[in-house]
């Protein structure tokens, strides 16, 4: 039986340095409600406020700029360009004024950019009931020039670092750092693709739902894509709940159609593999080829 559950949305920006190719990420601090003490990318909840200071018509990408200015003091302006409020004395008062009432952030209205976000991908969190907040979350990529000062929001992060994907990735499969299976997955793209084409290998129309599954032993859990021979795919799929499994049923195999991140429980996401092979059209060409 599944059990239909409500989402929010939400937004999330993934920076990446066009001379270092080095992404922003940020640790949330012990105390977060969400995912504490992992790496991610700026981001947060869409609010009311996002809405009513839709310039760019997208209260989703508003929630985006909003996230990354508030979490990180650096606002992008109409030209494209990043501000930092570490060294400018009115954007850091004003993002000081930001972290207490979101609706503030409109008053830079007429000054702020975003024309170059790609929508980088979307994630719905698994519908999973030991933890029931859910979010759909769309990824923005942007390729900017150097690495900016950060200016930390140090309310939800305790720390920030503009990390290079491939190293970022190996700490995680240590257990060094807690990176989410969202990030996981995202940082493997940006490791296998160029700087200069990342801009256009985003996608606006399809969205990510892992389905969970524990394995009978409970050492893993495995995020199961959509393409896999045991997604459960349909007009449901997106509420199919976590599932347990035997190790026989979860076993990789080469010559079944499999799209899965597994990762260790203790440490959480730590020791994970990522599987892609003999995808099915339509979801052969709906992925980017990785590994």
């Amino acid at each position: 039986m599944t059990t239909v559950s409500v989402w929010k949305e939400a937004a999330a920006v993934i920076l990446v340095s066009r001379q270092s190719k080095r992404i922003l990420m940020l640790r949330r601090g012990s105390a977060a409600s969400f995912m504490p003490n992992s790496l991610v990318f700026p981001g947060g909840v869409v609010s009311k406020a996002d809405a009513k200071s839709a310039k760019l018509d997208d209260r989703i990408k508003i929630c985006a700029l909003r996230e990354l200015f508030e979490e990180a003091g650096l606002f992008i302006n109409s030209n494209g360009k990043i501000e930092s409020a570490n060294n400018n004395e009115e954007l850091s008062r004003l993002q000081d004024i930001v972290k207490k009432d979101p609706a503030e952030f409109g008053k830079l209205n007429k000054s702020i950019g975003g024309d170059d976000f790609v929508v980088w991908n979307r994630w719905l969190t698994p519908n999973d009931s030991r933890h029931p907040k859910r979010f759909l979350a769309t990824f923005f990529l942007l390729v900017i020039d150097g690495q900016p000062d950060v200016r930390l929001c140090d309310k939800e992060m305790s720390g920030f670092e503009w990390v290079d994907a491939r190293s970022c990735l190996q700490s995680a499969f240590h257990g060094e750092i807690s990176l989410p299976p969202p990030q996981l997955y995202e940082l493997t793209r940006i490791s296998q693709l160029p700087v200069g084409i990342l801009s256009q290998m985003g996608n606006s129309q399809r969205v990510i739902c892992p389905q969970t599954i524990v394995w009978s032993d409970n050492s893993h859990i495995s995020n199961i894509l959509p393409g896999d021979h045991l997604y459960i795919d349909g007009e449901q799929c997106a509420d199919i709940q976590g599932r347990t499994m035997e190790l026989a049923s979860v076993k990789v195999r080469e010559d079944l159609p499999t799209h899965r991140i597994q990762y260790r429980r203790d440490p959480l996401y730590s020791h994970y593999s990522i599987y892609q092979h003999r995808l099915q059209p339509p979801y052969d060409s709906l992925f980017q080829r990785i590994l």
